[in-house]
C-alpha cells in the first residue's frame, strides 16, 4: 500500500512534505484507524501545531474539536502557538510555568480562572492571539468593542446581548482584571479602534 499527498495537481510521497505535514497525515491515520474501537480515548499531544504555518495549525484545531465532539474523546495538547487558541474558548486554557526562577523550581498549573495570575511571558501565546487576530479581523473589530474586566463578564453580557434579539453587533473583549484595562485602552486608541469599557460598579472600577 502506497500512500501519496495531493494538492490538486501533484502527487508527493510523504517524505516529500515538511515534517509537520508528515505528522499530521500520520495523527490522522491514527485517528481514522482507531475509530474501529469504540472505547472513549485519551489523548496526549506535545505541540501538535509545530512546524505547520498558521492556516495548517488551524486545521489541526478543528480535527481536534471534531475528535472530542464526535468520539467523546478528552483531548489535552500542549502549545506555544496562538494559531492553537480559541479565544471564546479560553474556559479551557490552563497556564503551565515555574513556580520560582531556579532549574529545579516545582511547576504549576493555573485554571482557566486564575489566568491573570500567570507571568507575561506564560499569557504570551493568549496576547499574542488577540494581535492576530486583530489581523483577520475574528475577535477585535473595528468598531462596538466592548473591554470588560474578566471573563466571566464576556459570557454574560455575550448572553444578555443574544437575550435582547438586537440587530447591532457588539464585540466583548475580556482583560485579565480591571487593572489591565488601562493597558488595553491605550493598545486600542494605538490601532485606532472603536471602543467603551464597562467595568464593576465598585472602588477597583470607579479608579480604573
Amino acid at each position: 500500500m502506497v500512500f501519496w499527498i495531493t494538492d490538486g495537481n501533484t502527487q508527493l510521497y510523504p517524505k516529500q512534505r515538511s515534517q509537520g505535514v508528515r505528522w499530521f497525515l500520520s495523527f490522522y491515520l491514527q485517528l481514522k484507524a482507531s475509530e474501529k474501537s469504540n472505547a472513549k480515548r485519551l489523548f496526549l499531544l506535545d505541540e501538535p501545531g509545530a512546524n505547520l504555518h498558521s492556516k495548517a495549525q488551524a486545521d489541526v484545531l478543528k480535527v481536534i474539536n471534531k475528535l472530542a465532539k464526535q468520539n467523546a474523546s478528552t483531548v489535552i495538547y500542549s502549545t506555544h502557538s496562538p494559531q492553537m487558541l480559541e479565544y471564546p474558548k479560553l474556559f479551557r486554557v490552563h497556564a503551565v510555568q515555574r513556580d520560582g526562577e531556579q532549574d529545579d523550581s516545582p511547576t504549576v498549573v493555573i485554571d482557566a480562572h486564575r489566568l491573570g495570575t500567570a507571568s507575561t511571558d506564560t499569557l504570551s501565546p493568549v496576547l499574542t492571539a488577540m494581535g492576530s487576530d486583530l489581523s483577520s479581523h475574528e475577535v477585535i473589530k473595528k468598531e462596538n468593542n466592548v473591554l470588560l474586566e474578566e471573563m466571566s463578564g464576556y459570557y454574560y453580557l455575550t448572553a444578555f446581548w443574544k437575550l435582547t434579539d438586537t440587530k447591532t453587533k457588539a464585540h466583548f473583549i475580556a482583560a485579565t482584571g480591571v487593572n489591565k484595562i488601562e493597558m488595553l485602552t491605550n493598545m486600542f486608541r494605538g490601532w485606532g479602534l472603536d471602543f467603551i469599557v464597562a467595568v464593576d460598579d465598585d472602588n477597583q472600577g470607579r479608579n480604573a
